[in-house]
């Protein structure tokens, strides 16, 4: 949709609206405070590949029948969303294991857990349900165990996988630099 615009007297149309670099929306209470933490500046869509590994960073990574992910980044907050399908264990250690590849680092000075669903994963004696977890400070997320009392956490490792047939589905929001 095109917008209109007032030019020299005339009215015209603009498909898109830009800003200088440092410019951008101004949401401040009072027009032209300068208030730079009402004002949006950054907006970006994009895609990410989420990746299995045995590591937070490197290690030995696991296949996958299908790994994709997308993000929404507004502001310093970052919206993400992936789906990874029949995940293949063969060459990866046995113990904890990540997902790496966040579009942007975390921070905020909180852990933040997001939403995950599972499909072929073995939960643990102890364990009542599973969650993604984000570690301030990274780009990786690791699925934790949700235990019995309430308040602790264990990280998965891979043998509770099974393996070329499980799915993870992650959705979560977080704070970035």
């Amino acid at each position: 949709m095109a917008l209109s615009k007032i030019t020299n007297g005339g009215i015209g149309t603009v498909d898109d609206i830009t800003f200088s670099n440092g410019s951008g929306i101004d949401f401040s209470a009072s027009a032209g405070s300068g208030a730079s933490s009402s004002i949006l500046d950054d907006y970006e869509e994009g895609t990410w590949t989420p990746v299995i590994s045995d590591a937070t960073s490197g290690g030995n990574t696991a296949s996958t029948s299908s790994s994709v992910g997308v993000y929404t980044k507004i502001g310093d907050i970052v919206h993400i969303q992936c789906e990874i399908d029949d995940i293949n264990t063969s060459g990866m250690g046995t113990g904890n294991f990540y997902i790496q590849g966040l579009p942007f680092t975390s921070s905020g000075g909180a852990d933040v857990v997001g939403a995950m669903g599972w499909n072929n994963i073995t939960l643990a004696v102890d364990e009542t349900d599973i969650a993604a977890q984000l570690i301030n400070g990274s780009t990786h997320l690791r699925p934790v165990g949700n235990k019995n009392d309430g308040d602790s956490k264990s990280v998965l490792n891979s043998s509770q996988l099974t393996s070329g047939s499980a799915d993870i589905d992650i959705t979560m929001t977080y704070k970035t630099t």
